[in-house]
């Protein structure tokens, strides 16, 4: 949290470059979200820059700010030249960002936090880089002689809802009820699959199928068929619909 603060008495403007749409997935700017909520109850402002076809209804949810870049001007240079260091730090979760365009920012005198998943990356010139993915605390992340590194799932960045559900101990001998979610846009409609797999289960189980805002396939179709097959789009609470699983 010490990257979002200045050094004075004023909280900074936290801005987060993010995209969200069929082809890039939901789970980048959900999880900017989570840490976005904890900035706001901290008051620090928070505003998003997204691409023309993003879609920001997520954001939109929270009431924050959002500065649409063209497709054409999508790049780290435009970013660079529409911001100044002095506006606060950067939170970046783009897989089109690389090592070159992290050096730009920082070159330009940046604070930048990144998310990032697998070390795509052979070096990363900034402050923080996130990997909260199991196993991620073994991987050679390289950085400038001042760069944090947060690896593992300890970092996770989850929702309240999720870390004030009660911890749940063992297993309920009469758990019948499975989960299905492959994020907000399932674009190789695993969910529609997966529902044909469990077709053979008897009717004591019940299937909760969660399907994202730009998923398009054929699960609606598929579990009409199904009458243990509840489907839920859009769902805000996923915590407690987990919790039943």
């Amino acid at each position: 949290t010490t990257l979002f603060r200045s050094s004075d008495m004023t909280k900074p403007t936290v801005t987060v470059r993010v995209d969200c749409n069929a082809r890039v997935g939901y789970g980048h700017v959900m999880r900017c979200l989570a840490v976005s909520r904890h900035l706001i109850e901290d008051s620090v402002k928070v505003r998003f820059v997204m691409s023309a076809d993003s879609d920001a209804a997520p954001i939109e949810s929270l009431g924050l700010q959002i500065t649409r870049l063209n497709n054409s001007d999508a790049g780290i240079e435009s970013l660079a030249d529409a911001l100044s260091p002095s506006d606060g730090p950067l939170l970046l979760d783009s897989y089109e960002i690389g090592t070159a365009g992290l050096g730009i920012l920082h070159e330009a005198g940046f604070r930048i936090a990144m998310f990032d998943d697998g070390k795509r990356l052979d070096d990363y010139p900034c402050n923080l880089v996130i990997d909260s993915a199991p196993g991620a605390s073994n991987l050679d992340y390289r950085g400038l002689a001042n760069s944090r590194f947060c690896l593992g799932s300890d970092y996770v960045p989850l929702r309240d809802k999720f870390t004030k559900m009660p911890p749940r101990t063992g297993m309920p001998e009469d758990a019948r009820r499975i989960v299905v979610t492959f994020g907000g846009s399932d674009h190789d409609d695993q969910s529609a699959r997966t529902i044909e797999a469990l077709s053979g289960l008897n009717d004591n189980w019940q299937i909760d199928v969660i399907l994202g805002p730009a998923y398009c396939g054929r699960a609606e179709t598929v579990g009409a068929e199904n009458s243990a097959v509840h489907l839920h789009r859009n769902v805000m609470d996923m915590a407690t619909l987990m919790s039943r699983s």
